[in-house]
Parts: structure tokens; C-alpha cells; sequence
């Protein structure tokens, strides 16, 4: 018999700005790597004979949690990668929720009916899947194994594991991250000891413990995901006017969005090529009542993703010290650089390529 840890990958960016994060790469967070020190306790005294990931940045970090203390080298694959996209790649779910609501509740509810251009079929998914796992255990019969994979990609794999039909996905639990399952493998069969296990978490770690979306009673649900559209003055007036009063005029700046939480207006955003080597936040701005609710790391995930996509390696604001903006970019690792008058300018790198 073969024991296989089927593991979900560490808190990454996608999960935290609130964006599709199929197959496109996103960097592990502050969360996530205390995600991993915890699970790397967990497997401390877990014989393990051989580790495998997806090719994704994401799976392979949270794979040293095994590979380091254990001296193992790591083995990837794309046949692990979580399911592609297609045109909803990068995409916030918010702007999701409200351009395509109807194909997003198939994605969640009856996913072999999900389709979006350039997406994978649900069934391709589960077949690489667990080809992948199961010519794994054949290799290592007898033996213990660490798979690190995604949250769709799991969740396909047990639906069809335990005999439930697409529109029964809502069956099976909602996977954190870094969430363990177990596997035996004999004869050609899996059996599952237990699933969607993130015990080893402790609960402020939890990226589930932060969240709303994936409970149970969703008669009074409200979106936790922003949208963004183009700033409208006439639209906007209130949001702008609630900056102003708090700011003075508003920074001009080549890119700027109106943000809303459904229908609610939430805040602004804006920002600006410095040059060729860097992107800048000329403002980030929330509704006072939204504050301090862990909306504003979405907004500067706007702007990562937007300096992404122009293969720009730098981000930087200007603010100042002790604001809660200042206090937010640090907690995300921007580092200060340089003093400006009474504001200090932060940068961090964001390159994922």
C-alpha cells in the first residue's frame, strides 16, 4: 500500500488580492510562509519517501515545508497545475461576479459546465490529475509520498473520487490552504483517510478563518471581492468627495479606478509608469466604514497585477509614516528606501517571472 499527502499550496496572492490565479504565477505571502513553518511541523516526524508539485511557483515553495527538512529533492510536473483560466487569468473576482455571474456560479457549483475562452475542461483536469497520483503511487509502492497541488484541481479529483457528479460538488468541503489529505493506494484503488485537514494551523494563520465566501448560510451573503471601472465624476461623486475632504485634490495619474463591493461604492485607486523600471501608486483610498476589514491589500493587488502584465519589477508609493497605508505596504513587504519631506517612499519587488 501506498500513503499519499495530497497538499494544497500556501496562501498566495491570488487568494489574497482576490483574483483568478488559474496557471499564472503567484508569489506566496506573509501568511503563507507562516503557513509553511507550520506545516513543515506537522511532517517533521513523517516518514516521507519522495515529494512532488506542480511546476507553479506557489506548490514548489510550499513544497519545502517537506523537501528542506527531510533532505529531499523535488520533482514537478505541469500534469499537477491547477486548472487554466483562460481569459478569467488574473481577473478580479469582482469584476467576475459582475460581467459573468451565471458561468461563476457554474465554476463553484457544476463545474463540468464552467467554460470561459482558452479554459480547461473539468474533465481534462481530473484525468491528469490523477493519472499523475496514481502512476506516483505505482512508483513508489510501499512507500510515502507528498503531492502538492491546487484547490480546484483537488477538489475535481475527490469529486470524481468519492462519486459525485458536478453539480454535487458542493458536497465536498472547501480546502484552506495548506489543508493535508490523506490517500492509501492498493490494487489500483484509492481509499481517503481524511481530506481538507489544516489542524496544524493555528487559527489567525488560517486563510479560511479570514474569509466569508465559502460558509454555509449565504442567504445574506455579500461579496467580499472588489470591482474596479473607470473613474466617473458624475458617478463617483460621493467617493471623490470623501477623498477630498480627507486629502485635498486628487493626484493625477495614468490609470485610476473607481472601486466597488457589489453595487457600494468602496474607494480609488490610481497609478503610473516611474520610468521603465518601476510602477507607483499615485493614491489608494477606502470608504472609512471599510477600513481596517482587509480590503486594501485588494487595491494594491490591482496594482501588482497591472505592472505585471508590463513586466515592470518594481512597485513603489509614496506615504506617510505611521498611516494606515504605510502600515499595510509593510505588513506586505515593501521595504522604505528613501526619505521625501515628511513622507518616506516604500518599493517592493513583484516579479513572478
Amino acid at each position: 500500500m501506498t500513503k499519499i499527502f495530497l497538499i494544497r499550496h500556501a496562501e498566495a496572492e491570488g487568494n489574497l488580492y482576490r483574483f483568478a490565479q488559474g496557471q499564472c504565477e503567484g508569489l506566496i505571502t506573509p501568511r503563507g510562509y507562516v503557513q509553511i513553518e507550520q506545516l513543515k511541523k506537522r511532517f517533521e516526524n513523517e516518514k516521507i519517501d519522495a515529494v512532488y508539485s506542480s511546476d507553479l511557483i506557489r506548490t514548489q515553495v510550499t513544497a519545502t515545508s517537506v523537501t528542506e527538512p527531510h533532505g529531499l529533492p523535488l520533482t514537478t510536473s505541469p500534469m499537477l497545475r491547477e486548472v487554466a483560466m483562460g481569459d478569467w487569468e488574473e481577473m478580479p473576482w469582482g469584476d467576475i461576479e459582475r460581467s459573468n455571474p451565471e458561468m461563476l456560479a457554474k465554476f463553484s457549483l457544476d463545474p463540468a459546465n464552467w467554460q470561459v475562452e482558452g479554459s480547461e475542461a473539468y474533465e481534462d483536469v481530473i484525468k491528469r490529475v490523477k493519472d499523475f497520483i496514481a502512476q506516483a503511487a505505482e512508483r513508489h509502492a510501499g512507500q510515502t509520498i507528498a503531492i502538492f497541488c491546487h484547490g480546484f484541481a483537488i477538489r475535481s479529483f475527490f469529486c470524481r473520487l468519492m462519486g459525485y457528479a458536478s453539480n454535487e460538488t458542493r458536497n465536498l468541503p472547501y480546502c484552506d490552504n495548506t489543508a493535508v489529505a490523506l490517500l492509501n493506494y492498493e490494487n489500483g484503488e484509492f481509499t481517503i483517510a481524511y481530506q481538507g485537514d489544516n489542524s496544524h494551523l493555528e487559527a489567525q494563520e488560517s486563510t479560511f478563518a479570514q474569509q466569508q465566501w465559502w460558509r454555509d448560510g449565504k442567504d445574506h451573503w455579500k461579496t467580499e471581492n472588489m470591482r474596479y471601472v473607470e473613474i466617473d465624476e458624475n458617478r463617483d461623486a460621493a467617493v471623490l468627495e470623501a477623498y477630498s475632504n480627507e486629502f485635498g485634490p486628487l493626484p493625477k495619474s495614468s490609470t485610476a479606478f473607481a472601486t466597488f463591493l457589489g453595487d457600494m461604492p468602496a474607494g480609488l485607486v490610481g497609478f503610473s509608469k516611474a520610468g521603465d523600471d518601476a510602477g507607483e501608486i499615485d493614491f489608494i483610498f477606502l470608504m472609512p466604514g471599510l477600513r481596517n476589514l482587509r480590503f486594501g491589500i485588494q487595491l494594491l493587488g490591482k496594482a501588482v497585477a497591472h505592472f505585471r502584465r508590463q513586466k515592470v519589477e518594481t512597485l513603489r508609493i509614496k506615504v506617510k509614516e505611521g498611516t494606515p497605508i504605510y502600515k499595510l505596504c509593510k505588513k506586505h513587504w515593501f521595504q522604505e528606501v528613501r526619505q521625501e519631506g515628511r513622507s518616506c517612499v516604500l518599493e517592493k519587488n513583484i516579479r513572478n517571472w
